[in-house]
């Protein structure tokens, strides 16, 4: 996923650079490019921009282009403390936890492994289908209080590649007493937390 730049200077200044023209006026920052006449980036005068705002002005700039993770649609149901997803085009293919979110998770995770166990066989991923089509299809029981929940799919390539990272020595020592603690090296802790983080968001 693209990181999003969210303090106002830093942003002020790089369309200024990339021949995006301050019409000025008024109280905020306003730009517009000669190559897109239908767009005017309005930026607000604040110190700080919220997340969502700063994403609308790099997509708008053409600054972001999102990778997007294959999703497959996924059935939640359940209640109290007891919920389970399945997902109709990974057959065989649940999750389960004491809350929704612990499902999702659970299943997001079991997608992982059906697809990696699906790869050593040598077989190609099934079509995900769109929710239009699994409602179409019969999957979906919104009488019985069954939900659509997308599942992202992030596989490893196969190929590591070496990464020079900066970060605090305490927050190291944190993570290489995690790692040890659960009988992993530093880099495949780290790899675990970004690949849970990245899917948890997707």
């Amino acid at each position: 996923m693209a990181t999003i730049e969210t303090t106002t200077r830093k942003i002020v200044s790089r369309p200024k650079a990339e021949r995006w023209v301050d019409v000025g006026g008024g109280k905020h920052d306003k730009f517009e490019h000669a190559n897109r006449p239908d767009v005017l980036i309005i930026v607000p005068r604040h110190k700080q921009l919220s997340l969502g705002v700063a994403r609308s002005i790099a997509e708008l700039a053409g600054w972001i282009q999102e990778v997007t993770l294959p999703h497959y649609v996924g059935i939640l149901d359940g209640s109290g403390d007891t919920w389970g997803v399945r997902v109709p085009d990974l057959p065989g293919c649940h999750g389960g936890g004491d809350t929704a979110e612990a499902a999702i998770t659970e299943a997001i995770s079991a997608a992982r492994e059906w697809a990696e166990h699906r790869n050593t066989k040598g077989a190609a991923m099934p079509a995900s289908r769109s929710l239009r089509q699994i409602i179409g299809d019969g999957e979906l029981d919104v009488r019985a209080g069954e939900t659509a929940v997308m599942i992202p799919l992030l596989l490893d390539s196969g190929r590591p590649v070496r990464a020079n990272l900066s970060l605090d020595a305490a927050l190291l020592a944190a993570i290489d007493e995690a790692a040890r603690a659960r009988g992993l090296t530093r880099s495949a802790f780290i790899a675990s937390a970004a690949r849970e983080k990245i899917m948890a968001e997707g």
